[in-house]
């Protein structure tokens, strides 16, 4: 869970007046934080944050804005959104397939003290490692406006055309030497070095703000106390998720009295936004919601009266215009992570407390006890485990990267996330086999062979169930070794469907990720369905995964096998 540095006299500052720790403690509850750690002697509060669906509450500014609606103070008027910008960035086309988005705003007449440079610093950095996983997907950088002459371009450079001096360096170095000898270079550089050039942020005379999401130069990028007019950029893959930052931020640094100037940006390509953007941009994210579902959840009936008072706290406008029954939320600009009506039921308890619902007994009495299918899997997991497997345990959320793309499958339709919090949790996964070549990916140095099972979930879509998909159980076993084959993986599936006296036969049949004429699917003898496939993987699909050693694999849908 992320955890953030607070100075206890700036987050007063932000509240208006002094506040006791004692006092802290029961306010941070409606925002599922605690304190961690407190020094009397410095001020310093370490807060953890318990809910990772809420980034805006990252950083002091978000925490004290919380903490002021939920004291009844009315939500900021984030005016900037309807300014027109007067900079922009010129995105070359060079940048689509590498790191494809940058967004930007302008903020100004604010000095930077120490304290608030600490604290951009911070907030920029828990959402590039917390929100952006650990850059990948988003990476922020801050830079002395006075210092940049617009427009500013977004470009890729081969490693060695382009040269500048880093961050925290002395020494003017290629972009090569920079992946090879600066510390960041070699923390992040796996990010980019797959390509054939590297992202670069210049202004308009070819000064260097940045190498993203590597490292800022030592120039314009080092922002200094005294500083009051900054630029803030941010780039990354995907363009949801790096409007909801750009929005963080400048909302903070709004609430902390800078005035913010968005930027445009014009891209040579089609994004879901259109060819030009203007950054921040309120995202408008609504859910709409029906009178009865606070009943449903709550077991009490408020009105829309109650309901509007509430979520008022938090920022949340309701609109009942259109219907006595039915209501239309919006979020403020700097939250999308409503995906259901129960998100704004469980944000209405909190914002008028869990202590005012009177609790029930539960009506009837059960024993808990695992579903026979269960039983069957932890069956199935004993002889795995016998044979010499080692068992993992896995994610069912992935990116669509890793469950489909890194298999060479093409467009398989898989369960996907509406309105993820990262793109690498954006889809379940529909297959064992993702999880176990991740696995073998990170064991190069583990002696071989290699034996991992997984026995677990996996979801599949299907129109025409009653929520467009299904859920199974599947065990699936990868072998990686030197001289891992067919005939090695088979006689594990052989001896683990003889233990469960369920007769079979293989059909050939090729799937992308296997080798061809290496594969097969596996079918019951009594009831001719289809439980299974194994083969051996292919070299390409092994090469995505930047595993080096031959690896063979099978799954079996447990749900099938334990109904026959």
């Amino acid at each position: 869970m992320p955890k953030i540095d607070v100075i206890k006299s700036d987050l007063e500052h932000l509240l208006g007046g002094s506040i006791t720790i004692d006092q802290l403690e029961q306010e941070l509850e409606s925002a599922k934080a605690e304190i961690d750690r407190y020094e009397s002697d410095t001020g310093l509060l370490r807060i953890e944050l318990n809910d990772t669906n809420r980034p805006d509450l990252w950083s002091t500014a978000g925490l004290a804005r919380h903490l002021n609606h939920m004291r009844g103070k009315a939500p900021m008027p984030y005016d900037f959104y309807s300014t027109q910008p007067t900079e922009k960035i010129i995105v070359d086309p060079s940048m689509k397939n590498i790191r494809p988005y940058i967004l930007a705003f302008i903020v100004k007449n604010k000095n930077v003290d120490d304290t608030l440079l600490k604290e951009i610093i911070q907030t920029q950095e828990k959402l590039c490692e917390n929100y952006g996983s650990h850059r990948s997907s988003v990476a922020i950088g801050i830079y002395r406006l006075k210092k940049i002459h617009f427009p500013v371009h977004y470009k890729g450079y081969a490693p060695d055309k382009k040269s500048f001096i880093p961050l925290d360096d002395t020494t003017e170095r290629t972009l090569h030497e920079i992946l090879e000898t600066h510390p960041k270079g070699k923390e992040y550089g796996s990010i980019i070095s797959p390509h054939p050039l590297y992202p670069i942020v210049e202004d308009a005379a070819g000064n260097v703000l940045s190498m993203p999401p590597i490292i800022n130069s030592q120039e314009i990028g080092s922002v200094q106390v005294g500083d009051s007019d900054l630029f803030v950029e941010m780039t990354g893959i995907w363009l949801e998720q790096l409007m909801l930052a750009c929005n963080i931020m400048a909302c903070d640094l709004y609430d902390r009295g800078f005035s913010v100037q968005p930027v445009s940006i014009e891209y040579p390509y089609a994004t879901t936004l259109g060819k030009t953007i203007t950054a921040p941009r309120d995202a408008l994210t609504t859910v709409s919601i029906a009178l009865s579902d606070f009943s449903k959840a709550l077991g009490v009936q408020p009105s829309w009266d109650d309901i509007n008072t509430a979520l008022h706290k938090i920022g949340v406008h309701v609109n009942t215009e259109h219907s006595d029954q039915q209501a239309l939320l919006t979020l403020p600009p700097y939250r999308t992570d409503y995906l259901h009506p129960v998100d704004a039921v469980e944000d209405y308890a909190i914002a008028v407390g869990y202590n005012r619902f009177n609790p029930i007994l539960p009506q009837s009495a059960t024993i808990g006890r695992l579903t026979p299918l269960e039983e069957f899997s932890e069956k199935v997991r004993i002889h795995m485990i016998g044979m010499g497997f080692e068992e993992i345990t896995f994610n069912i959320l992935r990116s669509r990267e890793y469950i489909i793309e890194r298999q060479n499958i093409g467009d398989e339709p898989i369960v996907e996330i509406a309105n993820p919090m990262s793109a690498n949790y954006a889809a379940l996964r529909n297959r064992i086999l993702p999880s176990l070549l991740e696995v073998e990916s990170k064991s190069a140095r583990a002696p071989y062979p290699h034996k991992l099972f997984e026995s677990g979930e996996i979801i599949r879509r299907d129109d025409n169930a009653d929520y467009g998909s299904i859920t199974f159980v599947e065990c699936g076993s990868l072998i990686a070794h030197q001289k891992a084959n067919f005939s090695d993986i088979h006689s594990y599936l052989e001896t683990l469907l003889y233990y469960l006296a369920k007769p079979y036969t293989l059909t050939e049949q090729d799937r992308p990720y296997y080798i061809p004429g290496r594969s097969a699917l596996i079918t019951l003898k009594s009831s001719d369905k289809i439980i299974g496939e194994i083969g051996e993987i292919h070299p390409s699909t092994l090469t995505n995964w930047g595993i080096q050693m031959p690896c063979v694999y099978f799954s079996i849908t447990l749900d099938l096998l334990y109904a026959v």
